[in-house]
């Protein structure tokens, strides 16, 4: 095994995406194929077809012999600058428990830790988001791309009365389902999204399943949820049964920022349910999911304060795409200003100030000068379709990047 290239995730782990592709985890940029090149989708395959595929055996094969592998190339950027990345920190978090493993036995390994993102069901259209991983965002983004997204996304559209439905992936494919209940018995980590993961009804099954079966005692389940839901009868009688259950808020800012950045959520309805889960979960067990994208950059001295206020731990996610709204992407002019803006945190607790030091080193990559050019036609096109403007919300930093 070499330790340089070794990551625990192929050897237990599968990433269902949203768009019904499956990946060897959240980071990576690539996807599972077949051997005719098609890739797995889970419209039509199984966990198991993707698991037993030459595709994976073959990244298997790459990270215990030392070759960085193209699926895993964020980690290895991110290495690079001298980031903890998601291989190091899951190496970590299993214990490197399979440090010893040969390509010999690779046949015996069973799936320990699923990433389900469960379609794209959801009741947001944030703006760093698309239709890929929202429902919400279809109508918009064909009538300002024109782009047909039921064929590109592999959506199927039903009728139920008068009413049409479109569905995704989990509605669709019913072996995917009886082929994830097979898994239950090693399963040990659920890590559960969406689409907006409490408006998909279908897995909460799943998990009453694995209580009925006695397994539940033994497995944990991470939510990463956009706030807007509190599941009271499943909280008060599923996740009870469950070794742990915790839960994410991803929540870019507050205030009317909240609001443009995750469109068309309400703060004050937000903030009702953080403090509900505040009062039903300790902080060991709920945190913030803060995506810092160049919408937001400025501001996260102020988001950071109210979350600290409030006793709750932070957990700053990098946005990388789309490339327009990463902040690595910005003029050098609107880099130096966020960086001035994070200076006046100086002083304050050690857990404001880290997560802070943590991203200056991503800031002040090397941007791309087209997308550089896409931020604020971007911004502009989906400000007009739905009567915003971003500098009604954000106008300092508005100011600093020229969006008038």
């Amino acid at each position: 095994m070499n330790k340089n290239t070794f990551c625990v995730l192929p050897f237990i782990h599968l990433e269902a995406r949203a768009d019904g592709f499956v990946a060897p985890c959240c980071m990576s940029q690539d996807f599972y194929a077949k051997d005719n090149g098609e890739m797995f989708h889970l419209s039509k395959d199984t966990l198991s077809d993707v698991w037993h595929s030459p595709s994976l055996k073959s990244l298997r094969e790459n990270l215990l012999s030392g070759v960085k592998d193209k699926k895993c190339v964020t980690c290895w950027s991110e290495e690079a600058i001298g980031k903890t990345s998601k291989r190091i920190r899951e190496n970590h978090r299993w214990g490197m428990e399979l440090s010893e493993l040969s390509p010999t036995d690779l046949g015996k390994l069973d799936i320990k830790f699923l990433d389900l993102k469960l379609g794209n069901s959801c009741n947001l259209k944030c703006r760093i988001c698309g239709p890929a991983s929202s429902s919400a965002w279809i109508k918009e983004w064909e009538e300002t791309t024109g782009e047909d997204l039921l064929t590109n996304l592999s959506l199927t559209v039903s009728s139920e009365g008068t009413k049409k439905v479109i569905r995704s992936w989990p509605d669709v494919n019913v072996d995917f389902w009886t082929d994830l209940e097979k898994h239950l018995p090693a399963v040990k980590l659920f890590e559960i999204y969406g689409g907006e993961p409490f408006l998909i009804k279908k897995h909460f099954d799943v998990l009453r399943k694995s209580v009925e079966l006695g397994y539940s005692k033994k497995q944990r389940v991470h939510y990463n949820t956009n706030g807007t839901i509190y599941p009271g009868e499943i909280a008060d009688e599923v996740w009870k049964h469950f070794e742990r259950v915790d839960i994410m808020l991803s929540i870019d800012g507050t205030g009317k920022q909240f609001e443009y950045q995750r469109y068309p959520a309400n703060w004050v309805d937000v903030e009702k349910n953080i403090f509900r889960f505040m009062q039903n979960f300790s902080t060991k067990d709920l945190h913030i999911c803060l995506t810092v994208s160049s919408l937001n950059a400025f501001y996260l001295p102020d988001y950071l304060r109210y979350f600290h206020k409030l006793g709750l731990p932070v957990w700053l996610n990098v946005l990388y795409g789309p490339d327009h709204f990463s902040m690595k992407n910005l003029p050098q002019a609107a880099k130096d200003a966020i960086l001035q803006s994070w200076s006046t945190i100086k002083g304050e607790s050690a857990i404001l100030v880290e997560p802070l030091d943590s991203l200056k080193d991503f800031l002040q990559l090397k941007s791309d000068p087209r997308q550089e050019e896409l931020f604020i036609p971007s911004l502009k096109r989906h400000d007009a379709y739905r009567n915003e403007k971003y500098s009604d919300f954000f106008p300092e930093f508005a100011k600093i990047i020229g969006y008038n």
